[in-house]
C-alpha cells in the first residue's frame, strides 16, 4: 500500500518482516510493527487499511488517516496476549528520540522536528481505559498494556500507537477580495496532541514546517 500526501509518501508493505516507510525530504523513517517476523502477511481490508494476524492471542491493523497520521493498532484478543509490544524505528543517522509529556518526538540532530507519536492509549471492548505507557530504549519504542493484572477487563483491548510526520499535514491558499492571500491549514494529531502540553513548541516547530516544507505560504 502507498499513498501520497502533500510532501509525504507513507509506503506500508504487505510483508510481515518489512517496516513501513514514511518518506519527506526531511528524512525517511521506517517503523517496525510488533511481532512482524511471525506474523502472517498483511492483507487489505479497505483503501488505506491493511491487516495481519501475529499467531499469539493479538492482530494488527495499520491504517493511513486522511492527515497523513499513521495509526498501527494492535488487538489483544484475551488474557493469553503479551503486554510488550515493540516498535523498531529505522531513523536517519543522529535522530534524537525523545519523551515530553507522554509524547515521543523524533528530531534531526540540528533540532528540525521529524515527526513522533502521539501519548499511548488502550482501551477494552467496553471502552474502559486500560493502564497503559510507552518506554524508550534506543531507537526502540514499545508500549506496554498492563491488561492481566487490570480488573474488569472485556477483551479484545485496542492498544494504538499514532504516528504523525510534522505539525502541518495539509496547507490551503485562498486569494483575499483586496487581492491578498489567507492561509489556511490542517495540523497533525501531533500538534493536536502537543498543544495540550507544549504549545509554544507547537508555535515554534508548525512556523518552522510551514517555512520549510510550505515555502509559498511564506511569501
Amino acid at each position: 500500500m502507498l499513498l501520497e500526501l502533500d510532501d509525504v509518501t507513507v509506503a506500508v508493505p504487505r510483508a510481515g518482516n518489512e517496516s513501513i516507510r514514511i518518506e519527506s525530504d526531511v528524512a525517511t523513517v521506517g517503523i517496525g510493527r510488533p511481532f512482524e517476523s511471525d506474523s502472517s502477511s498483511a492483507f487489505m481490508v479497505q483503501d488505506g487499511v491493511t491487516a495481519s494476524e501475529n499467531f499469539n492471542g493479538t492482530r494488527t491493523t495499520t491504517a493511513v488517516k486522511e492527515d497523513g497520521t499513521l495509526q498501527i493498532a494492535t488487538i489483544l484478543d484475551g488474557p493469553e496476549a503479551p503486554e510488550r509490544f515493540d516498535y523498531d524505528l529505522e531513523l536517519p543517522e543522529g535522530t534524537v528520540v525523545r519523551e515530553d509529556g507522554g509524547l515521543i518526538f523524533l528530531e534531526t540532530r540540528l533540532g528540525v522536528l521529524i515527526g513522533g507519536f502521539t501519548p499511548a492509549w488502550a482501551l477494552d471492548a467496553a471502552g474502559t481505559e486500560v493502564p497503559t505507557r510507552y518506554e524508550l530504549d534506543g531507537h526502540t519504542l514499545t508500549q506496554v498494556v498492563d491488561h492481566k493484572d487490570a480488573d474488569g477487563v472485556i477483551y479484545p483491548i485496542t492498544a494504538d500507537p499514532a504516528y504523525s510526520h510534522g505539525m502541518i499535514s495539509q496547507v490551503k491558499h485562498e486569494r483575499w477580495r483586496n487581492g491578498g492571500y489567507e492561509i489556511r491549514f490542517t495540523v497533525t494529531a501531533l500538534a493536536r496532541a502537543t498543544q495540550l502540553v507544549n504549545p509554544g513548541f507547537v508555535y515554534s516547530a508548525g512556523l518552522a514546517d510551514l517555512r520549510q516544507h510550505h515555502p509559498n505560504s511564506m511569501q
